[in-house]
């Protein structure tokens, strides 16, 4: 045998029903009669089993993992900004137009080992009016955002990207959400910082969010941010330790 275990099973609703596996396992020690390693799928795409314990995504077995990035409080606390407004069971922080006035939130995370390290992970924000808007009308939101290795030296420059959102008829009433999406380039060209280095699993990620104004038409109130994730594009689980 090639180390993979095979099972005759064409229906996938019958998964749960270990007798088959039952039988083959009658009495046996895992690692010695069983193979060490197995992989379930196609050629091309498929999850592997290592005798380490590592499980791996290949092709279009791929996943998506989402992280949590933590508010620098810190900054909060100390210019009590952007202001932070209750709705029921939300709070979230309202965002005018950036004018050098703190009004900006910052956040940092470990960037996971989980993730495949050649794909762009994303930031999204939902956000919601906080008044009613004109159909059409827009507003913009910047990330600045920086990773630095664990041993590496931390830098007072930054990345920047943007998005856009347009307001929609029958999504323009106070308290309709949008989700504002941020692509991050992991390997942005080192002409910006000649000094960086790619990012990868372990890095200290750090970022900072800023409204700023529109291309055109821009909406009358403030934005409302309510919560935020990040998106990674994994090929592992329980892989590398950080160092």
């Amino acid at each position: 045998m090639s180390g993979f275990i095979t099972f005759p099973i064409k229906n996938p609703k019958y998964l749960h029903n270990l007798s088959i596996i039952d039988s083959i396992l009658d009495d046996c020690i895992i690692g010695e009669t069983i193979p060490q390693k197995g992989k379930f799928g196609n050629i091309d795409d498929y999850t592997s089993f290592s005798s380490d314990g590592v499980i791996s995504f290949v092709g279009d077995a791929k996943r998506v993992m989402y992280g949590y990035p933590k508010i620098e409080y810190t900054q909060l606390k100390q210019y009590e900004k952007p202001t932070i407004v209750s709705y029921g069971l939300f709070n979230g922080y309202s965002m005018p137009i950036y004018n050098s006035d703190n009004e900006e939130l910052f956040f940092r995370m470990r960037v996971p080992i989980e993730w495949e390290g050649n794909s762009n992970p994303f930031l999204k924000e939902i956000v919601y009016l906080s008044e009613i808007e004109d159909v059409g009308d827009k507003f913009k939101f910047q990330l600045d955002w920086i990773n630095v290795p664990i041993t590496g030296i931390i830098t007072d420059v930054s990345i920047p990207c943007f998005s856009e959102i347009t307001i929609l008829s029958e999504r323009n009433s106070k308290y309709s959400c949008y989700m504002i999406s941020f692509e991050i380039d992991w390997d942005a060209p080192s002409a910006l910082i000649p000094s960086r280095s790619n990012l990868i699993f372990g890095d200290s990620f750090n970022g900072r969010i800023r409204r700023i104004a529109a291309s055109s038409l821009e909406v009358n109130n403030e934005i409302i941010v309510l919560d935020w994730i990040t998106e990674w594009k994994i090929n592992k689980i329980y892989g590398e330790d950080f160092t």
